[in-house]
Formats: C-alpha cells, structure tokens, sequence
C-alpha cells in the first residue's frame, strides 16, 4: 500500500468519526457536549454545555435519564442569598439565538430524583427542545 492511500484513508477514517460523533450530540441546530453527573442519596445533578444554532429562541421542554424510568427531572438553579444557599426551581429554561448555555455546580443544573444511578459510570440524558429538536448526549459520572 503506498503512503498516499494509507494517508487518505486515514483521513477517511477520522473524518467519518468526525461525522458520527458531531451527529451524536447535535440536533439540528442545537449541541450539548460536556456533560457530566454527580450524585447524592437517590439523585443528583447533571451538568453540561448547551449551544443553541438557531436563529430563534429555543426553551427546554423535557430532560430525561434513560437508563431508568420514574425519575423526576427538574431545573434548579443555585442562589446565595448572604451566608445560606438554596436551590430554586426554574420554572422554564430558554437559550437565545446563536447562543450557549452552562449547567454548572454552584449555578443552574439539571436536578434528577428517584434514581438510583450508583452502578452507572456513565448515563445518557435527553433533552427536548420547544422547536422539536431533540438531543442525545452522554454524561460521565463525576468522583
């Protein structure tokens, strides 16, 4: 085999990779990437990167763990109010056009209930958007 074919199949090769996993975590205009869980007793939280492509607001509308059924998911964001935090629900979470948003520890984050997900390194967490775009994208467990 001459070094230009091994050469162009390789590029080949990582560019059909390339393709697959853009695919995996991008739904149309909307890719989340980043992701990661932490647990506490019966849930946790879920953390990632969200960019909304669009030219229009997207809100999400649904999230949910798929290695288990019966969780509840819910938006929380963390406020620091003087010397005491608390977490309040979100009520509807949008993302502006041509814009990215952050799920983080000490801020907004994905709040999951009812879930025992002790054995599970890694979790695959959808996300539905109000334009019917759907995403897929896997978290890594936090230690």
């Amino acid at each position: 085999m001459s070094k230009k074919l091994a050469t162009a199949m390789i590029i080949v090769i990582l560019a059909v990779a390339a393709l697959y996993l853009y695919s995996s975590f991008t739904a149309g205009g909307i890719k989340a990437y980043d992701a990661k869980f932490s647990l506490i007793p019966n849930g946790g939280g879920i953390y990632m990167i969200i960019e909304n492509g669009y030219d229009t607001e997207v809100c999400i509308e649904s999230v949910d763990i798929l290695e288990v059924e019966g969780e509840d998911v819910m938006i929380h964001q963390t406020i620091k109010e003087g010397n005491v935090e608390k977490m309040v629900m979100v009520e509807r979470l949008c993302i502006p056009p041509k814009d990215t948003f952050k799920f983080e520890r000490g801020g907004y984050h994905i709040m999951f209930m009812n879930a025992d997900l002790r054995n599970y390194d890694e979790i695959t967490v959808r996300i539905v958007f109000s334009n019917g775009a759907e995403v897929t994208v896997k978290a890594t467990k936090m230690y």
